[in-house]
């Protein structure tokens, strides 16, 4: 058969784009296959650490800080060396964040169980130094309620005095929770005067050596031959040292030996108060400014202790002090003052 040249030039030019077209759509294809790879990649690159996000954040809202990365994601991120793996690198700084975070919800975790403790614990004192002068009033009432007894002037003068007395107990209690609080939250202005040291604190240890009912206790005093200066609230000053001796001699038996004496150190004046009594161990010093810590090594004969080393630490601070105890058990306690000197 004969053909002509057009009929032959269309057959070539089919054949031709048949086969263009088969490597175009190959092509697409083959450039569809890699950028369904090169997704899945990027997916698993970028998509396994965010996985891991997810995992820390449902732990971070169960409350689990202390796991962050499980066992096996840490061999996923991080290598022997410590060091992150290539592909997380990316999220360097998120991690970063990550941990920081942990470590604040974490503080704040200790510091919550903190508090619920130290409100346990002023519940529980709260309750103990009400509770011992209220039973009293209240038994002493339902003997007079009663009008089974018959009782003489002096016995009535004595249960009225009693009866006052722990009244006034439970007000000034309740004074010092308010005072505490104040202390707390630094409403309290101090209204100081430019103070010699030696001269203030010898009249303290004077007026407890001229007490009557501190007889079973030895004072004395040692100061400095110069002249020392602090600004300082002579009332609230007068209140720490107050409590501080006191605390010295209830705490400890008869015939102790108290001294209290005034040093210059380093440009600093360091007011101390020494004893020689049953002394602490060491739980009681760790935890003696602990609003109603109770310790084991003394003989708690008063209530309420812990307030008054709380408020004592609070004023000092107040003043721009510090105040350390060193104690051991047979042999004392220490407690000193430090102030910085006024130039």
């Amino acid at each position: 058969a004969l053909h002509t040249p057009n009929e032959e030039f269309s057959q070539t030019d089919f054949f031709l784009f048949k086969k263009e077209a088969l490597i175009i759509i190959v092509i697409c294809f083959i450039v569809l296959f890699v950028a369904i790879l090169l997704s899945w990649w990027h997916g698993y690159r970028y998509g396994k650490p965010l996985l891991l996000f997810m995992g820390w954040l449902d732990r971070l809202g169960k409350g689990q800080y202390e796991e962050l990365l499980t066992e096996k994601e840490q061999k996923k991120v991080f290598r022997k060396n410590g060091k992150i793996r290539i592909r997380y690198r990316l999220y360097n700084e998120v991690f970063q964040s990550f941990y920081m975070m942990t470590e604040k919800l974490t503080a704040a975790e200790e510091e919550r169980n903190r508090l619920e403790k130290t409100r346990e614990e002023w519940m529980t004192g709260i309750s103990h130094d009400l509770r011992t002068p209220l039973s009293t009033i209240q038994g002493y009432a339902h003997m007079l309620e009663s009008n089974q007894y018959e009782f003489s002037k002096e016995e009535l003068a004595e249960i009225g005095k009693v009866m006052r007395e722990k009244g006034d107990y439970m007000l000034n209690l309740v004074n010092d929770f308010t005072l505490v609080f104040k202390l707390k939250n630094s409403t309290i202005s101090l209204e100081t005067v430019a103070t010699e040291v030696n001269e203030f604190v010898q009249q303290i240890v004077e007026k407890f050596t001229k007490d009557m009912t501190m007889k079973q206790a030895n004072f004395s005093f040692s100061g400095t031959e110069n002249e020392l200066h602090l600004p300082i609230d002579p009332n609230w000053f007068e209140r720490v040292l107050d409590n501080l001796i006191n605390n010295a001699v209830k705490h400890n038996k008869a015939s102790t030996n108290i001294q209290v004496g005034v040093e210059l150190e380093q440009n600093n004046v360091v007011i101390s108060i020494n004893d020689d009594g049953i002394g602490m161990d060491e739980a009681t010093v760790a935890n003696l400014f602990e609003r109603y810590y109770r310790g084991t090594s003394t003989n708690e004969r008063t209530e309420g202790a812990g307030l008054g080393m709380s408020i004592a630490k609070a004023i000092v601070e107040l003043h721009g002090g510090s105040i350390t105890v060193h104690s051991q058990e047979g042999e004392g306690t220490s407690i000193r003052l430090r102030f910085p000197l006024e130039k």
